[in-house]
Parts: C-alpha cells; sequence; structure tokens
C-alpha cells in the first residue's frame, strides 16, 4: 500500500505535465490512506502500527510540499 501511495505523489507531483496525472493521484492517494487506517492497522500489533502511522504521515507531508510546487514552477515561467 505504501507503493500505492508513492505512485499518488509521483502522480501529483507530475501534473505540470498533465492536469489528469493530479486529479488521479489525489484520490487514488485518498483510496490508500483509507485503506490502511481501516483495514491494515487491525492487523498489526502496536509497534508494527505506529510505525505504519509514521510511515503514512510522512508520506503525507511530502505530498503536501510537492503539490504546489508544479504550480509554483509553472508561475515562475510564466512571469
Amino acid at each position: 500500500m505504501i507503493a500505492i501511495a508513492l505512485i499518488a505523489i509521483n502522480l501529483v507531483w507530475s501534473g505540470d505535465l498533465a492536469a489528469s496525472a493530479r486529479r488521479s493521484g489525489i484520490p487514488l492517494l485518498g483510496l490508500a490512506i483509507v485503506k490502511v487506517l481501516a483495514y491494515d492497522t487491525s492487523q498489526f500489533g502496536t509497534g508494527r502500527r505506529a510505525a505504519l502511522f509514521l510511515a503514512i504521515g510522512a508520506l503525507l507531508l511530502v505530498g503536501a510540499y510537492l503539490y504546489p510546487r508544479p504550480l509554483r514552477e509553472a508561475r515562475e515561467d510564466s512571469a
């Protein structure tokens, strides 16, 4: 599931190439997070669950950092 989340973040980041990639990456990331939180965490122990939450948090932070990046670069190029 982490691989799917990484693919989703890559789609969001490459959204400057195609707007459809950005629009498909966001729901894919949301689906991966919901699946992990709803299903996978119930099967893990406390330590693995904590590591999983930290990994999800790190992926969300990376995604939040990369999301406006292509928009900023496009605005700087057109100005």
